[in-house]
């Protein structure tokens, strides 16, 4: 190896060494780790926010137009197509459900205050499962308190929790903030392929910027857990530049 080469290098490493032996970097390193998930957790949801409320819109536009019969969203899921080739979530079957979630969903309030705060896939499991208003907004409200995934809502659904136990609880507090219990939903949200489909035209790629953070969390946890392996390399690097 060149000598200017190993030099640069070698006090590169002395830097690095430095660091790694400061208790006040790795606090500092922690505290940029959790402004980056933070800030990467409301970017999925603020897109999936958006995503919901659009697709209530769209059922509403449905609704206000239904006097085209029958055909009338098979026609919409396929110009829809024309225009967007990629897109995914206006199938017929999605633009129906669309319909449907306007129809049980009345307010817009409640769509950004509730629906918005978890995937269309709960949403849409929500609108199959459940025969009223009321229940949809008690199993809702479990899903933002307890960060319910989409598998233990179902499980709770089919143990007829709600049955079991609305009549012993008054559940009206919807507005909910981001929380550590909504990990799991970002978690279940990431799962949503009509996510992905949704902000693709943006170019926004989550998945990579989180593996990109993963990454680079492990490469230094390596380094510091590979001690012997960082104190050879730096000693033949030393070895060169001297």
């Amino acid at each position: 190896m060149n000598k200017k080469y190993c030099t640069e290098l070698l006090n590169e490493t002395e830097e690095l060494q430095v660091l790694m032996n400061n208790t006040e970097y790795f606090s500092i390193l922690e505290n940029v780790k959790i402004q980056i998930t933070s800030a990467q957790n409301k970017a999925v949801m603020g897109v999936n926010r958006e995503q919901i409320i659009l697709y209530w819109k769209i059922g509403k536009i449905i609704i206000n137009n239904i006097e085209w019969g029958n055909k009338f969203i098979d026609n919409l899921a396929r110009d829809i197509k024309l225009e967007f080739p990629n897109a995914k979530g206006y199938s017929v079957r999605n633009l129906k459900y669309m319909r449907r979630f306007s129809e049980f969903v009345p307010s817009l309030e409640i769509v950004q205050t509730v629906s918005a705060q978890f995937s269309w896939s709960h949403n849409t499991l929500l609108i199959d499962k459940c025969k009223s208003l009321g229940e949809y907004l008690w199993y809702a409200d479990k899903v933002i308190e307890d960060g319910l995934s989409l598998s233990l809502l179902q499980n709770r659904i089919e143990l007829k929790n709600y049955e079991r136990q609305a009549n012993d609880e008054k559940a009206t507090n919807y507005k909910r903030l981001l929380s550590e219990n909504q990990g799991s939903l970002v978690q279940e949200t990431l799962k949503s392929p009509y996510v992905f489909d949704f902000i693709e035209k943006y170019n926004i790629s989550v998945s990579n910027s989180r593996n990109t953070v993963a990454r680079i969390g492990n490469d230094l946890a390596t380094t510091i857990n590979d001690e012997n392996s960082f104190a050879n390399a730096y000693q033949q690097m030393k070895d060169i530049a001297y």
